[in-house]
């Protein structure tokens, strides 16, 4: 029969878990940046939707902040805004508006803004017809996201990546935990 050291187990253990917290949700994000992290979207009658959108960015970390939210078409042409009047610190927040978005448009983008860098960081694109959403990193750009539609033909979606990662860092878990008792069992 053979013995396990300890000491291995938990080295073991330690990677396994360092390598799991690696994989996140957004990413690395520059949070100098107003970054779209979530948007959950309602439509409420004819062409208008309740969308609320959930920006990441450092308002404690220097003078400006996440002035507003807005949704656009994929050439930039603005739809509707959520205008912000307060930082928020640095951490999570949602803020809910309702747009109205012409029936034949089928695709949008949800981009963050903040008073000193402008547009940048991460993005949303939006099929409002599935719900389905796709996360962008424009960089520091208000870049155009004409032709990204495909991304919904071709791929999967980023909420059903999310759950992905979501489920792996759950067994990931449920793995270390089982390693961990087995150690102590052991011993």
């Amino acid at each position: 029969m053979y013995r396990i050291d300890k000491k291995f187990l938990i080295l073991l253990l330690t990677i396994i878990i360092l390598i799991s917290s690696d994989f996140s949700v957004t990413g690395q994000l520059d949070l100098r940046e107003a970054n779209v992290t979530n948007v959950i979207i309602e439509k409420i009658e004819n062409s208008q939707y309740e969308f609320s959108v959930t920006l990441f960015h450092d308002d404690d970390g220097e003078e400006g902040y996440a002035d507003f939210w807005q949704v656009e078409t994929l050439n930039n042409t603005l739809l509707g805004k959520r205008i912000l009047t307060l930082a928020h610190g640095t951490v999570e927040f949602t803020r809910s508006a309702i747009i109205t978005i012409p029936d034949f448009i089928q695709y949008v983008v949800v981009r963050g803004h903040d008073i000193l860098h402008e547009f940048g960081g991460q993005a949303m694109l939006i099929d409002l017809m599935s719900k389905n959403t796709h996360i962008v990193d424009q960089g520091s750009n208000n870049i155009s996201l004409n032709g990204y539609e495909t991304v919904f033909q071709s791929s999967v979606s980023s909420k059903t990546t999310t759950m992905g990662s979501m489920n792996f860092l759950f067994i990931m878990g449920l793995m270390a935990i089982v390693v961990f008792r087995k150690i102590i069992l052991l011993y």
